[in-house]
């Protein structure tokens, strides 16, 4: 077993929490109807990210299953572009990454999903992804619309549109 802590354990130990928080959020609602969906996606996912982490903590099941990813070391440790250190720009553009999530959560609550799906997909494509604007407003577009005639017209769920 290898017992140090590395970022890639931590991250993956709060994955677990996160995604058992998720499945037992599904299991406590009345309804089977409303509860399905959640559990649909909640569990495939607290599965793989249990097993990612069984991976990290025993490298040797990582080794059973067969090829070790990419940027993963023998001694289970995770490297990025196959044990090239992580420049000031990288960490950067990682930093920026997870305050986008954070920043969707919070201007989901004040606007509502669709439109703060808009802005942070747009973001997303001009900061994160480095893409040119044009794709960037094609892309967000592309992908609100889905959502949209997707979730709100077939599946007739609410999405917090403005009245």
């Amino acid at each position: 077993m290898n017992l140090k802590w590395t970022e890639e354990k931590i991250f993956l130990l709060i994955l677990t929490g996160i995604g058992t928080m998720l499945v037992s959020v599904s299991l406590q609602l009345k309804n089977p109807d409303v509860a399905f969906v959640p559990l649909l996606i909640s569990v495939p996912l607290l599965v793989g990210i249990v097993w990612q982490t069984l991976k990290a903590w025993f490298p040797a099941l990582g080794r059973t299953t067969g090829a070790k990813s990419a940027g993963q070391r023998d001694n289970g440790e995770f490297t990025i572009d196959g044990g090239e250190q992580e420049t000031p720009e990288e960490r950067v553009r990682r930093f920026v990454f997870i305050g986008w999530i954070v920043l969707f959560t919070i201007i989901t609550y004040f606007l509502g999903f669709l439109i703060s799906t808009a802005v942070s997909m747009l973001f997303y494509f001009l900061v994160i992804a480095r893409t040119s604007f044009v794709r960037a407003i094609v892309s967000a577009a592309s992908m609100v619309a889905f959502i949209y005639v997707f979730f709100s017209l077939i599946l007739q769920l609410d999405l917090g549109l403005p009245s």
